[in-house]
């Protein structure tokens, strides 16, 4: 993308960090909440340690206008060839799904010598049960896999450029945001509601478009 910026084609990269929102498969394992819905899963790694930065989906979608606004306008050409971080927060992902989820945060902390441990021998147990039986135990969202590891150890990102360069502001925010995610998850996970653009609760002022982009 940045490559491909001259001439008349102007181009800007954004760096997402983790997604989460409405629509977030992560909620559920094979259609059910026995992850986030009960609470029962620990959190991996310390809480001050294993911290992730995170973006809500509608906020991403907002930076995005927001960048192809200004580079529509003549105005980009700070941002033109460039490359931003865009998130919201920074929490440890097991405690972003409790909460978005509307759960307790979790009361147990699991360190992450533990989790490699754990990871390391269903990788083992569920390659065996495979090559030997034909049997597969362990599916995409088990949460014993390496994708795992990376829950309990830290994944931040710096957007202070966003912030500063960009004019990036979460037009949504955080409680607003996770009060969506729990609407969602009460109504079904989005299996058969989804939450409409005012479908929105919370401390703070109606939310207005961050940007708005004529596309003729």
């Amino acid at each position: 993308v940045l490559a491909a910026d001259g001439g008349t084609l102007a181009t800007v990269a954004l760096r997402a960090a983790h997604i989460f929102g409405p629509g977030d498969d992560i909620f559920y394992v094979k259609d059910t909440p026995v992850c986030f819905g009960p609470g029962w899963l620990p959190r991996l790694g310390s809480e001050r340690g294993a911290k992730m930065s995170m973006v809500y989906v509608e906020n991403l979608a907002a930076a995005h206008l927001q960048a192809a606004a200004e580079l529509r306008t003549g105005e980009g050409h700070e941002i033109r060839g460039k490359a931003f971080n865009v998130g919201d927060f920074d929490q440890n992902i097991v405690c972003l799904y409790h909460e978005a989820g509307g759960t307790a945060l979790p009361a147990v902390t699991l360190p992450f010598w533990v989790l490699f441990v754990l990871v390391q021998g269903a990788i083992i147990l569920a390659i065996l049960c495979y090559d030997l039986l034909g049997i597969q135990i362990m599916g995409g969202k088990s949460g014993l896999h390496e994708a795992a590891l990376t829950a309990g150890l830290p994944a931040t990102m710096n957007s202070d450029r966003a912030r500063i360069v960009l004019g990036y502001s979460p037009p949504i925010p955080r409680q607003v945001a996770m009060e969506c995610c729990r609407r969602w998850v009460r109504g079904g996970g989005g299996r058969e509601a989804r939450p409409s653009a005012t479908d929105r609760t919370g401390p703070a002022a109606p939310i207005r478009p961050l940007v708005r982009v004529r596309l003729s």
